[in-house]
């Protein structure tokens, strides 16, 4: 993990404390005043970051009506670049939550990390979803989702472990 003290050194701390906000948001979604609450920088200042963010891919302007608010881009590749040199991780298990947006279980087998099971009674498309985390955290992963019955099943079997 690299030293927060080093970055703040080397880059604006008001820089990295927006940046910082903006890898630790809870949704996709957020307000300018929003951000710039969380990183203690003044409102101008944090429009003025957002504005270059968005110039690289990092952040989406969304207008409706007289209403703006900002997107992250996860997909991106700004995001993925910032975030790693920030030390953040990619978490593929809130990938998949988020874009479900349900509770749903997650199982992955102990000899292959590069797969993993839904369980859910949800119809979802695996494919779909398995190149958005393969854009989103460069790894490539199996899915597929399964109901609850057939999980079980398959641990009678001994398929599962």
């Amino acid at each position: 993990m690299i030293d927060q003290k080093l970055l703040e050194t080397v880059f604006d701390e008001k820089i990295i404390g927006v940046i910082n906000a903006l890898l630790n948001q809870d949704t996709d979604f957020f307000s300018i005043r929003e951000i710039s609450e969380k990183a203690d920088v003044t409102v101008s200042t944090t429009f003025r970051i957002v504005q270059s963010l968005e110039a690289v891919g990092f952040v989406k302007k969304i207008k409706r009506g007289r209403i703006k608010f900002f997107q992250i881009q996860k997909a991106s590749k700004s995001y993925k670049q910032l975030a790693e040199l920030l030390g953040q991780k990619i978490d593929i298990y809130s990938i998949i939550r988020n874009k479900i947006g349900e509770e749903v279980e997650l199982f992955t087998p102990k000899k292959d990390k590069n797969k993993i099971f839904i369980i859910t009674e949800e119809d979802i498309d695996d494919s779909e979803l398995s190149k958005e985390i393969t854009a989103t955290s460069n790894k490539k992963i199996k899915l597929m989702s399964i109901s609850p019955q057939q999980f079980q099943k398959m641990k009678t079997m001994g398929l599962i472990q």
